[in-house]
C-alpha cells in the first residue's frame, strides 16, 4: 500500500486541522465508494505518516475516533 498524506503548512491552527480530519472520516464510506483502497483507511493507518509529522489537530480528531 502506498500511503496518501495531506499536506498542510506548519502553522495551520490545529481546530482547522481537527475540522479536516473529522471531515474526512465522517465520510470514509465515499472515499471507500470513490476509490475501493479507500476500504484500508483506519486510524491505525492514518497515523503513520513517518517521515512527515503527523499535525497535532489532525492527532486529536484521530484520538477522539479511537
Amino acid at each position: 500500500m502506498v500511503p496518501n498524506v495531506l499536506l498542510v503548512k506548519d502553522d495551520m491552527d490545529d481546530a482547522t486541522a481537527c475540522a479536516i480530519t473529522t471531515a474526512i472520516w465522517s465520510n470514509a464510506d465515499r472515499i471507500e465508494a470513490v476509490h475501493p483502497a479507500g476500504a484500508s483507511l483506519t486510524p491505525d493507518t492514518a497515523v503513520q505518516t513517518h517521515p512527515i509529522p503527523l499535525h497535532p489537530g489532525a492527532k486529536m480528531a484521530l484520538d477522539e475516533l479511537g
